[in-house]
């Protein structure tokens, strides 16, 4: 670490310059302060509650998911956006000690859950078109005479995108808002 003073380098755990006695003063990147607020342990911990959430919400909706229903979207995205809020609250009690930990541990949290949500998804849907394209290879004779294309087709993948991207903001929202309130709770609990 350089001293601002006398440009000395000084090593890099020195508070006090050793050549003119300055303190030294450490500029954290905006990466390196949020790292340092993180709690793997708690977060963890929260999404093991995640996954949870995920098993009560298969087997409370399964009926929605099988229907066909248009609504199957919304519960899946409900049910993410629960496992970001539920989880995040465990990390907030379990291991942060203010509102900012929370905030952060919380988001955390909600990113990891997009990030496996949409691996997961990507395995579903790469598996359901290869069984899709092994089908219409094996029926090829039949699907030549019924390809027809919709132009109806590129709104609904405009509409699912827009989706995608409003589930990705209030996911990372729901986590912070769930740590944060796991804060307030685990303070609450201990006024009591």
């Amino acid at each position: 670490m350089r001293c601002n003073k006398c440009d000395y380098d000084n090593k890099a755990e020195a508070v006090y310059c050793k050549n003119c006695g300055t303190k030294l003063i450490y500029n954290e990147s905006f990466v390196e302060k949020i790292n340092g607020h993180i709690n793997l342990v708690a977060v963890f911990l929260g999404s093991i509650i995640s996954i949870l959430i995920l098993f009560i919400g298969a087997i409370l909706f399964s009926g929605v998911i099988t229907s066909g229903s248009t609504i199957v979207s919304l519960y899946v995205g409900l049910v993410v956006l629960a496992m970001a809020f539920f989880g995040s609250i465990v990390t907030g009690i379990l291991g942060c000690k203010n509102i900012n930990e929370g905030y952060i541990n919380g988001s955390f949290l909600g990113l990891i859950i997009i990030v496996i949500t949409g691996f997961a998804l990507g395995v579903v849907l790469f598996v359901f078109i290869g069984i899709f394209a092994s089908i219409l290879n094996s029926l090829s004779s039949f699907a030549s005479t019924a390809s027809t294309t919709s132009s109806s087709g590129s709104i609904f993948s405009w509409i699912n995108l827009v989706e995608a991207i409003f589930l990705v903001i209030f996911t990372i929202i729901s986590g912070a808002m769930g740590g944060a309130f796991g804060v307030f709770i685990k303070y609450g609990l201990k006024q009591i």
